[in-house]
């Protein structure tokens, strides 16, 4: 199973990085890189109503206020939505988005 990442941020001390599966294009996988090991702490699911559903992992949930899932939520919807219209415009016969032609790793614009 092949995945693309979609975008990395920080959220407070935690760094966590999201990824699109092929077999699951309709949700990102969120990935708490920093601190600790990196571990899949949750999903995003209902992306198509442009809020997304923020499901963290039982193991993770204490970590996790609603305002910090929020985040997540408007950060990762929105690097899909990014990256969902530009493969749009780019492919538009690819019957997925996240076809394995993309560049497996998205780039960080943001200021160093």
């Amino acid at each position: 199973m092949s995945a693309t990442k979609i975008g990395t941020e920080v959220f407070g001390v935690r760094v966590v990085s999201g990824s699109v599966r092929s077999d699951e294009p309709g949700s990102i996988v969120l990935r708490q890189l920093y601190p600790g090991r990196p571990a899949d702490i949750g999903v995003i699911d209902s992306i198509e109503n442009g809020t997304g559903e923020v499901t963290v992992y039982p193991g993770h949930r204490r970590e996790w206020t609603e305002r910090d899932r929020s985040a997540l939520a408007s950060f990762f919807v929105a690097c899909y939505t990014d990256r969902y219209l530009d493969c749009l415009s780019s492919t538009a016969s690819s019957a997925s988005p996240f076809s394995t032609s993309l560049p497996s790793e998205a780039t960080d614009d943001r200021a160093a």
